[in-house]
């Protein structure tokens, strides 16, 4: 969705040219639905990318800096998050959409939203380690609490952890052992 006066080919130019440098698989993702959907040409307008665990990307593009990630990558890179593009986001987020801003020049220019779709042999695995005794399973996520609970929901799962970032996981792994060792409730972790 451009913002701030961009059109859509040139976000999505300037989205597909970044993304398109990353190794992240949802970059790789992302570049290749803009490529498909707008026919974009690789121009190497992009350089310098440098991804920032759990924040997102940053790369020059056209000698001016080029933000794609979460609030908190704009926030730290002096980028301002208005009220008004935080409602769209919410509202995204709502529906259970994974949302990232896109920024250019120290302006949001736009908003990049999907919407993740669990694995098609989810339920069945999850069917199948209920089989076999483990009666506890519960979803951690870098995504959105509400994107991480939306999943969650479709596949039978009965918590999910959302916003975290990899050591966050591990921490909060670490806390389910501890508990379970306190509380004795017989989980078996795989």
């Amino acid at each position: 969705m451009p913002l701030n006066n961009i059109d859509e080919k040139t976000l999505a130019k300037l989205v597909f040219e970044v993304e398109s440098l990353s190794d992240h698989l949802l970059a790789k993702a992302i570049a290749n639905d803009l490529k498909l959907k707008y026919t974009i040409d690789f121009d190497n307008k992009a350089s310098n990318v440098n991804a920032i665990q759990g924040k997102g990307i940053q790369a020059n593009y056209e000698s001016k800096k080029a933000f794609i990630g979460n609030v908190k990558l704009m926030e730290d890179s002096d980028i301002k998050v208005n009220d008004s593009i935080h409602s769209k986001m919410d509202q995204l987020l709502q529906n259970g959409h994974a949302v990232m801003l896109a920024a250019f020049n120290n302006e949001i220019v736009g908003l990049i939203s999907g919407m993740d779709l669990p694995r098609k042999t989810a339920i069945s695995t999850l069917l199948r380690l209920k089989e076999i005794g483990i009666k506890y399973m519960i979803m951690l996520t870098g995504d959105h609490q509400n994107v991480g609970d939306a999943i969650a929901k479709q596949i039978g799962l009965m918590e999910a952890k959302g916003n975290l970032l990899p050591e966050d996981k591990i921490s909060a792994i670490k806390q389910l052992i501890k508990r379970d060792k306190k509380n004795s409730h017989g989980w078996r972790w795989c």
